[in-house]
């Protein structure tokens, strides 16, 4: 879980500024403004995480015990690598941002769906499925990192159930060194 809030905190610090605008786009659309294109961006970042809210339910379990096999993950680190290397070398990368369809956006959900199979790297399979759509470079890495916050997000507040209130020590790892000193004057759970 310390891994996915570091990760979110990373890519929230980051993208602060289009998180902001796609919040304002978000509340124009709702306000019965027209649609500009942050307010569609936001449209592909729902509809792009949906595959892999629906495979991360279904097969949570199989991901976190069968797929860890280490010749699985050895076997994907190699099958992904490849389809990182093919896709920055035919894609064209001639698609602005502002070109983003409904398709593309389930093509890259679809891949980070796929990111769930440990060895798979979220970020590259993300960003070599919009350079096969045909992205920039530039434009298909925003897009990954918009699209892996909702993710993130939802992956870090699924493991906090894992965490026990009462070893309290726990949150003092992932909250850093004020929650130490914080936690060694809570009471005991016993």
């Amino acid at each position: 879980m310390a891994l996915h809030v570091g990760t979110l905190t990373a890519v929230l610090w980051y993208f602060w500024r289009d998180w902001l605008q796609l919040g304002r786009a978000t509340v124009n659309v709702l306000q019965g403004r027209a649609p500009a294109y942050e307010a569609r961006l936001v449209w592909y970042i729902v509809l792009g995480t949906v595959p892999a809210v629906i495979i991360g339910l279904l097969f949570e379990h199989a991901v976190e015990t069968l797929f860890r096999n280490p010749l699985l993950v050895a076997a994907a680190l190699v099958a992904g690598s490849v389809l990182m290397w093919t896709a920055d070398r035919v894609s064209p990368r001639n698609r602005a941002s502002g070109r983003h369809d409904t398709r593309h956006a389930l093509l890259v959900g679809v891949a980070q769906a796929v990111a769930l199979v440990p060895g798979i790297s979220r970020s590259g399979i993300t960003i070599s499925a919009a350079l096969a759509a045909g992205y920039r470079r530039e434009d298909a890495a925003r897009f990954s990192f918009l699209l892996s916050t909702p993710v993130i997000a939802g992956a870090a507040v699924l493991k906090v159930r894992h965490i026990s209130f009462e070893g309290h020590a726990a949150w003092g790892c992932i909250l850093g060194p004020p929650a130490r000193r914080w936690s060694a004057t809570w009471p005991s759970a016993s």
